[in-house]
């Protein structure tokens, strides 16, 4: 996001997907920081990791602990360079919570309330989450997220459109969302938003 937080180096060495070591030195001699990573460090469910970057969780834990790293939220497309890690969060824990705004939308691309934003904040990152749009028949017209890499907050977006890229008549929809971490947590909810 911010140009001034990247530096361009004229070639960096090979960094090997399994396992390698990092350093950030200082004239060549003094250390600040040096990491021995590997790809079992990897979010287990991501069938492929290549292209995936690792991040550190938390800045104030040590560098070295496998614990402290975690893969990119899909959301944020699975890397950020020059700004904060998807999956970094402070010391304080958050409440498990998803909200919707507007609680009415109405997506006629005048520029007022054309999709919904789907937030959460979650406690940690590291959690998967599938995202279901069902009308008030109770049939499932959207699957807006299909098993996504969560951050510990961000949002989903919704514009009316069925699966199919068809518009959606008016009226009362669910929205439900369910979200789980190999640790065996879960969390899930249920939305309602209206569509005009």
């Amino acid at each position: 996001k911010d140009p001034r937080t990247v530096l361009e180096l004229a070639a960096l060495p090979s960094l090997p997907n399994d396992t390698g070591v990092l350093a950030v030195l200082i004239d060549s001699v003094h250390i600040i920081d040096e990491l021995a990573y590997s790809s079992k460090w990897h979010f287990p469910l991501i069938a492929d990791p290549e292209g995936v970057a690792l991040e550190r969780i938390s800045a104030g834990e040590p560098t070295q602990n496998s614990l402290n790293w975690h893969s990119a939220a899909s959301t944020a497309g699975y890397g950020t360079p020059g700004y904060r890690n998807s999956q970094s969060y402070e010391q304080e824990l958050f409440l498990s919570a998803f909200h919707i705004s507007p609680k009415i939308f109405s997506p006629d691309n005048d520029g007022v309330d054309d999709e919904a934003t789907i937030a959460y904040q979650l406690e940690s990152g590291g959690y998967v989450a599938n995202v279901f749009i069902f009308n008030d028949q109770g049939r499932q017209v959207q699957h807006l997220a299909k098993n996504d890499l969560l951050a510990p907050k961000g949002y989903w977006r919704w514009n009316g459109l069925d699966d199919k890229n068809v518009k959606l008549p008016s009226g009362i929809y669910v929205i439900y969302i369910e979200a789980f971490s190999l640790q065996g947590e879960k969390r899930s909810a249920k939305l309602t938003i209206i569509k005009k």
